[in-house]
């Protein structure tokens, strides 16, 4: 009889389940995998900090075939000799420095910062400027330990592929890397679902690539209520509002209230902020920008 009944109970407990556990509309990290890595310019470094916005894109590339031009490089890594000698095995022309601290960089761990001069070369769109952008000859650059108080390998390997590059691949963060880019934020600017380095200091928001970079994205499931969002699913939310304020705060600067309350309408169109807010471990509610409520 007990057996009877936990048969006849499962189906029971199976249909109740199915809502909160249904998967097939669920296409979160498919889209910001696919998001992310076809807004990169090309041939990208594109750093990482974590699992959710490291092994999405990673799948994304070695099985999907989705621009694979592009270096991820997950800065959290870095701390460990054997993930910067597999860059360079997978790339030997990767702008790394072999054998790093030692070949350049003192290998105590008493440097509390590290101040050098980044020389600039290339042509303005190589560079992620415009035409008419003053192209400056050096930038002096201080870097500081991302989360201690002296500098180790990792902050060490970051510096060493900002200096090696010389510019000839684009650097760019995840929106997810504010502390790794922390000493390069004067030199970086949001272009989508990521931050680009260019040679320019505390460069300006443009509007018009980051409209098109933002709105050209699919955010299946954010909208549709019948979807079942997890704390993970709500993190990846987080990660497009964090673009999506930056444009909204730029809009409402230069183009006024009007322009910036057609872009919230759109943006609540397509993944509203009720749904996002307020469950993501780690994630901070936000008022509109725009619109008054």
């Amino acid at each position: 009889m007990l057996v009877l009944a936990i048969a006849m109970a499962a189906p029971a407990a199976a249909i109740n389940m199915w809502p909160s556990h249904d998967a097939s509309k669920r296409f979160f990290a498919d889209d910001f995998a696919q998001n992310v890595l076809r807004s990169l310019p090309p041939n990208a470094i594109y750093f990482t900090v974590g699992d959710n916005d490291t092994f999405p894109v990673l799948y994304m590339q070695a099985v999907e075939g989705v621009r694979r031009d592009v270096q991820v490089v997950n800065v959290n890594l870095t701390y460990s000799d054997v993930y910067l000698e597999g860059l360079l095995r997978l790339d030997p022309a990767f702008p790394l420095t072999p054998g790093l601290p030692y070949a350049r960089w003192p290998s105590d761990s008493t440097r509390t910062d590290s101040t050098f001069e980044l020389h600039v070369s290339g042509e303005p769109g190589a560079l992620g400027l415009a035409s008419d952008e003053t192209i400056p000859e050096v930038l002096t650059v201080h870097a500081k330990p991302r989360y201690t108080k002296t500098m180790y390998l990792g902050d060490f390997a970051i510096i060493d592929i900002v200096t090696t590059n010389m510019w000839r691949r684009p650097l760019t963060f995840a929106m997810t890397a504010t502390e790794s880019r922390d000493w390069l934020e004067p030199f970086t600017r949001l272009d989508g679902l990521y931050w680009r380095v260019v040679p320019s200091n505390h460069p300006r928001v443009r509007l018009d690539t980051l409209v098109a970079s933002l709105f050209r994205n699919e955010f299946r499931g954010f909208n549709d209520g019948s979807v079942a969002l997890d704390d993970v699913t709500r993190s990846i939310g987080d990660s497009y509002y964090g673009a999506f304020d930056v444009l909204l705060a730029a809009t409402r600067a230069n183009e006024g209230d009007a322009r910036c309350k057609e872009l919230e309408r759109r943006i609540e169109a397509l993944a509203p902020r009720a749904r996002l807010e307020g469950v993501a471990v780690g994630a901070t509610a936000r008022k509109p920008l725009c619109t008054d409520r």
